[in-house]
């Protein structure tokens, strides 16, 4: 009986850890064609939504991050170069950020359940066609300390 009991008491307790929601950040990657990534780049390009795109690239996928509740701007906007950087893109353009509702709380328990305001970007990871043209009027990007 005692074998019963905990093993009841430990498929709920491990239901419930792995239950909770909301509370890490959120990131996601739409691949748009895979890419075989023998060399990461040591350096990122950013382009806000609404800035000139005047220069070949070719699209790798999009990026989506929430920030965890007391996420900062950059914790954030780490999360989206980190994920961009993982899929061999060397500039994300036409990021947009904002804020949105998000939720979290345990699985199953309604009581727990919390609306928060999150951080999120959004963009198109890219692979620049970086040339001497492109370096000038740009220069050499975001230099990333990024772990792999």
């Amino acid at each position: 009986m005692k074998k019963i009991n905990y093993l009841c008491f430990s498929i709920l307790l491990a239901s419930l850890i792995q239950g909770c929601y909301g509370y890490r950040p959120s990131v996601e990657y739409t691949a748009f064609k895979n890419e075989d990534c023998k060399e990461k780049h040591q350096s990122l390009y950013l382009f806000f939504e609404g800035e000139e795109i005047a220069f070949e690239y070719e699209k790798l996928g999009l990026v989506e991050v929430e920030g965890e509740q007391f996420a900062s701007n950059t914790e954030a906007l780490d999360k989206l170069k980190q994920k961009a950087w993982e899929n061999c893109a060397n500039g994300l353009i036409k990021i947009e950020t904002g804020y949105k509702d998000r939720e979290r709380g345990v699985a199953f328990v309604e009581e727990t359940e919390e609306v928060y305001s999150a951080k999120f970007y959004k963009a198109i990871a890219v692979k620049i066609i970086v040339d001497d043209n492109f370096r000038a009027k740009y220069g050499d990007g975001v230099e990333i300390n990024l772990k792999e």
